[in-house]
């Protein structure tokens, strides 16, 4: 329950929606946002065709597959309008943008959008993009480590 005055009661009340269910929602979205831009394998099934699962959300992120998997949440939006892309249990080998090397290191990505390319690199070598480093030793692919051709 929210006091008088607070700003969940008038974001509810601007909106028409009571607080319980918004909050148990932006709770759901919390979770599913961290989830789905998780490194995990975990096979979904069938809810991967219902709810939007890390497996279908890196192929938005892919530099192989340009313009799918926009919806948020629900995958059938994306069937809906042509953008849907989930290849079996493949993942994809490179993120990013083709034409944008992506540096090495947390900080150099952090910085990067305020940085002016140097003279002469206009454009990148075709294969530019952030290409995933050695697989981790704990975790095993989801069609078998002689198989994988991503992070685990």
């Amino acid at each position: 329950m929210t006091r008088r005055g607070s700003p969940g009661r008038l974001g509810s009340a601007v909106v028409g929606f009571a607080a319980g269910p918004a909050y148990a929602y932006l709770l759901f979205v919390s979770f599913q946002a961290v989830l789905i831009h998780a490194n995990v394998g975990w096979r979904f099934g069938a809810l991967r065709f219902v709810l939007a699962t890390p497996q279908y959300h890196h192929w938005h992120h892919s530099a192989d597959r340009v313009d799918v998997n926009f919806a948020v949440h629900l995958p059938i939006i994306d069937a809906l309008f042509g953008t849907f892309y989930l290849p079996g249990s493949r993942w994809p080998a490179v993120y990013g943008i083709r034409d944008v090397p992506v540096p090495e290191g947390y900080w150099a990505q952090l910085v990067l959008p305020f940085r002016r390319p140097p003279p002469g690199n206009a454009r990148a070598p075709a294969d530019a993009g952030l290409r995933l480093g050695p697989r981790p030793a704990l975790r095993t692919c989801v069609d078998g480590p002689a198989r994988c051709d991503r992070v685990c």
